[in-house]
């Protein structure tokens, strides 16, 4: 998708909320995933846990 400022890091998707992020995680199966702990709706560590 997009390449990041440093070489070999691909970003694959941005979530608005802990919801998306959720989704998208299941979506693309990234390797690392880097969470905003204050978010709407569901916040970061809620969103956390179905992801771990």
């Amino acid at each position: 998708m997009r390449e990041g400022l440093v070489p070999g890091i691909e970003v694959l998707a941005s979530a608005a909320d802990g919801a998306e992020a959720v989704r998208l995680v299941s979506e693309h199966a990234p390797d690392v995933v880097l969470m905003d702990l204050r978010m709407p709706r569901v916040d970061g560590v809620e969103a956390t846990r179905p992801i771990t």
